[in-house]
């Protein structure tokens, strides 16, 4: 992740932009994973990696609005968004469907990492089924929407990292 960005819990972004003071700020965000497809010789995984619906924090992530060209120049899949240790993966693809951010996630051989062959081998005995994008918010606005008051909708984001 960039030194100018500093990755916040969500309550910390949304004091921040009632403050009007959300620059260098990430955060991020979980979701049950949907898994697609499941190559195990090529060692992938296609997963939705977010999608439009609302969360249980009430919010909301626009899929038009999703920059990736930057990390797709270093597309690391990340164990629990701890970039201090090596990846798990690498993401060879990110698209955009309908409603949904997709991704093609290639795992190391447990020569290359033991442990990011356990981290696949989780999913494919379906021990892991989420995964938890990191991102900068570009555009966003709070929900006017009943019952959805505190809730943010996430107009333009770009994406720094998804994790396992």
């Amino acid at each position: 992740m960039p030194e100018q960005v500093k990755l916040v819990e969500r309550e910390a972004f949304v004091a921040a932009a009632k403050d009007g003071a959300t620059e260098g700020l990430a955060i991020r965000k979980a979701y049950a994973a949907e898994m697609k497809a499941f190559d195990i010789e090529a060692r992938t995984i296609d997963f939705v990696i977010s999608t439009a619906a609302v969360d249980r924090m009430n919010d909301s992530v626009a899929v038009d609005g999703w920059d990736y060209e930057s990390y797709l120049r270093a597309p690391v899949v990340l164990w629990c968004h701890d970039s201090s240790q090596p990846p798990v993966g690498k993401a060879l693809s990110v698209s955009k469907g309908k409603n949904v951010l997709l991704s093609k996630a290639e795992f190391m051989s447990r020569e290359l990492s033991p442990f990011a062959d356990s981290i696949f081998r989780m999913y494919q005995e379906k021990f892991l089924s989420a995964v938890s994008v990191g991102f900068i918010p570009k555009s966003y606005t709070f929900s006017s929407d009943k019952g959805r008051e505190f809730g943010m909708d996430f107009k333009k984001q770009e994406l720094l990292e998804y994790s396992c």
